[in-house]
């Protein structure tokens, strides 16, 4: 069985939060039981000489209403995992965040589609809206589609005219297809064409079934809940093993769990902190509401009053990021540090006594 992987994300190449993580490490997984090819966006900031990344050595054309689109197929050397190039798709400073981003990730989409049926997929398994549209493209085929859900409050909505611009006929914007409040939701149409939907747990898929977590897609999803499994996130517990991470100050193990105290000896070091002997929480994630940073935000007055460092990295919401300076700058033992970076992230998993995760 051959299965075509496909992630708007993926690491190492690519990454803004869990969607990467799992991108890199389900493949590995699933290599077990099937022949599976991921394949993912060779964004501008993908270093081509780092990954051993080489062209597949020919331009394709897509032809969507009157306009035609070209991309280029690329190969890790010692991997199955292909790259597409486009320059709309790809030529951008981050994932995500633009103006034209229904236009990006639908042509993505349908260049999954294609990909597919050139290599004569049995299944293609998509993650989020951003290859959602890609059940769609195949409906009409004998090519089976898996969707996975992993964040169903963000949905991938755009104005309708970005449907004419995909080739996209009319009469797919209704409510039992792309239609959601005059909107055309990509996400829908994967929920609607997909012969299977996953998420990334068996309680958020009963979750998303309620008003409460649903965001507007409950009723829906219920519709279509025959289709619907929730399957448990693993970890790829090779690439993220304390005792061979070079990332970390120190390596450590369960079976010698003593020497993680040396990373958080060398973070608070580098922190400029003196009391080495005060417990250290820190928090992950985007700067988003879902993720409960608000509740963070409000109790930082009250953190800021008890003998602990608290190490916040992460970005998003641009009030949110002002309100995290702000308090960081007024005490002292808060620290905010805006961005995202993969290294400094793994060394204050190590760090850490404590996590805090509101969401």
């Amino acid at each position: 069985m051959k299965v075509l992987f496909a992630s708007s994300e993926m690491y190492p190449y690519s990454k803004s939060g869990g969607l990467g993580d799992v991108a890199h490490s389900l493949p590995l997984a699933l290599r077990e039981v099937c022949d599976i090819i991921p394949v993912t966006p060779l964004y501008r900031f993908i270093d081509r000489k780092k990954f051993g990344l080489h062209s597949l050595g020919r331009v394709y054309t897509l032809k969507m209403g009157s306009k035609t689109y070209r991309y280029e197929l690329f190969q890790a050397k010692e991997s199955d995992t292909l790259f597409v190039y486009n320059d709309i798709l790809c030529e951008t400073e981050v994932l995500y965040g633009y103006d034209n981003d229904g236009l990006r990730f639908g042509l993505f989409s349908r260049m999954v589609a294609e990909i597919a049926k050139k290599i004569q997929a049995d299944i293609v398994h998509l993650n989020d809206w951003h290859t959602a549209l890609a059940a769609l493209f195949l409906k009409a085929e004998s090519i089976k589609t898996v969707l996975t859900i992993h964040n169903l409050a963000y949905q991938g909505l755009f104005d309708k005219k970005v449907l004419k611009k995909l080739a996209i006929d009319k009469k797919y914007f209704t409510m039992e297809s792309l239609e959601f409040y005059g909107k055309a939701n990509f996400l829908k149409a994967g929920i609607a064409y997909s012969e299977k939907i996953t998420t990334v747990s068996p309680s958020y898929a009963k979750e998303i079934l309620t008003v409460r977590f649903g965001c507007g897609l409950d009723g829906f999803l219920t519709k279509h809940r025959r289709k619907l499994t929730g399957i448990l996130n693993g970890i790829d517990t090779v690439c993220f093993d304390p005792e061979h991470d070079r990332a970390l100050y120190a390596n450590f193990s369960a079976d010698h769990v003593g020497k993680k105290a040396a990373n958080k000896k060398a973070y608070y070091k580098n922190l400029g902190v003196k009391e080495r002997k005060k417990p250290l929480f820190i928090f992950i994630g985007r700067l988003v509401e879902q993720k409960g940073i608000s509740v963070i935000a409000a109790s930082l007055k009250d953190l800021s009053a008890e003998p602990l460092e608290f190490v916040m990295l992460g970005e998003g919401e641009a009030e949110t990021e002002k309100k995290l300076s702000e308090l960081s700058e007024k005490y002292g033992n808060i620290h905010y540090l805006k961005g995202y970076d993969e290294a400094l992230s793994r060394q204050l998993y190590a760090a850490a006594d404590f996590l805090l995760m509101p969401s």
